[in-house]
């Protein structure tokens, strides 16, 4: 076989495994990072990379809000309802990311998997430019941190 028809052959079956996910990132600066990955399936994954939020171990209470939070405003009065399209039908709350420990040194590395319904698709689950809030799960909900949903362009 020539060298050009292996060559041809290879750039075929790359092409066939390129993947068309989407990617949202929610930035909490110098606390770290939350991503959203969305298969060309519609399965939406996060990974949380969270660090600096103590010294020592804690618990974090994670939800998606309806709203973005705004510089001018505290997380507290700027994110408000947690995202809940469907008015707890499902007998939970849609939004809600779960309650997840921090290691000895106040960080927390965890990967979410499959957070269907919720989406970064248009409709009524879709969360792109909407906020997530991290409330402290052993001060009565009080929240820590805050960022906003963006779609990046790969």
């Amino acid at each position: 076989m020539s060298a050009w028809k292996t060559w041809t052959i290879l750039f075929a079956v790359c092409i066939s495994f390129v993947s068309c996910e989407k990617v949202a990132k929610c930035d909490l600066g110098v606390n770290g990072h939350i991503t959203f990955t969305e298969s060309d399936s519609g399965r939406l994954d996060v990974n949380l990379h969270l660090h600096k939020f103590s010294t020592q171990s804690g618990t974090y209470k994670i939800h998606v809000h309806e709203n973005a939070p705004s510089s001018s405003l505290s997380c507290k009065k700027a994110l408000r309802h947690h995202f809940n399209p469907d008015d707890g039908v499902n007998g939970n709350d849609i939004g809600d990311l779960g309650v997840h420990s921090t290691n000895a040194m106040g960080m927390l590395h965890k990967d979410i998997p499959d957070i269907s319904p919720l989406t970064l698709e248009s409709g009524p689950f879709d969360i792109r430019n909407r906020g997530v809030g991290i409330h402290d799960a052993s001060h009565h909900g009080a929240m820590i941190a805050c960022c906003q949903i963006l779609e990046q362009v790969q």
